[in-house]
């Protein structure tokens, strides 16, 4: 019976603490970037080949319309692949290949 209760409280912490990270790699899966919440402030944290370039970063915007930078919910994400392919006529390499991948995060304020 203990165990139960035990499991019980367990998992109920663990529904109510949602952990939200989102993550999006180079082309070449070495650069790495991370965005999360934390107590309402998002975050984002930068890392290359698994060694972390840049701790964790706030986000947000601070202006007198608002404060856009706390107190801030997920919504939703979007993932995204931009390929593009231009000419430059005064460089070296004139035909260009520009390829990322892209993390689009949308938060909600009261």
């Amino acid at each position: 019976m203990r165990y139960y209760l035990i499991t019980l409280a367990l998992s109920l912490t663990v529904s109510v603490l949602p952990a939200q990270e989102l993550s999006v790699t180079g082309p070449d899966q070495h650069l790495k970037v991370r965005v999360s919440l934390k107590d309402g402030k998002p975050v984002y944290r930068v890392s290359y080949k698994d060694k972390t370039m840049l701790e964790d970063s706030p986000l947000g915007l601070v202006s007198n319309v608002g404060d856009f930078s706390q107190g801030l919910t997920y919504v939703e994400h979007k993932e995204g692949r931009i390929d593009k392919n231009y000419l430059q006529n005064r460089i070296k390499q004139s035909n260009i290949r520009y390829q990322a991948n892209e993390l689009t995060c949308t938060f909600a304020n009261p």
